[in-house]
């Protein structure tokens, strides 16, 4: 309860989660390469609570424009989802 867990997977096991948990069957954005994409389970944790799913492939960019040498690094949001289709 209250942890976090971070987990590495391919694009398809992620679209699957979203449509599961977040029922967004058939609304599911791209998922690109190296993207992030947020769930979060409100309530009594994983076996009780309600998933929902916050962001759909972001993607983490320099905030500087420095590359990989950057020093802070924003998310950018997906494009598919920028217009508000959550």
């Amino acid at each position: 309860p209250g942890g976090m867990v971070v987990a590495v997977s391919h694009g398809g096991l992620v679209h699957t989660a979203c449509v599961e948990v977040g029922g967004m069957d058939g609304e599911v954005p791209h998922i690109s390469n190296g993207s992030v994409t947020t769930l979060k389970c409100d309530g009594a944790g994983a076996a009780g609570g309600a998933w929902r799913v916050e962001q759909v492939g972001e993607v983490i960019v320099p905030r500087d424009g420095g590359g990989a040498a950057a020093t802070e690094w924003r998310a950018r949001p997906n494009v598919d989802m920028a217009g508000g289709r959550q």
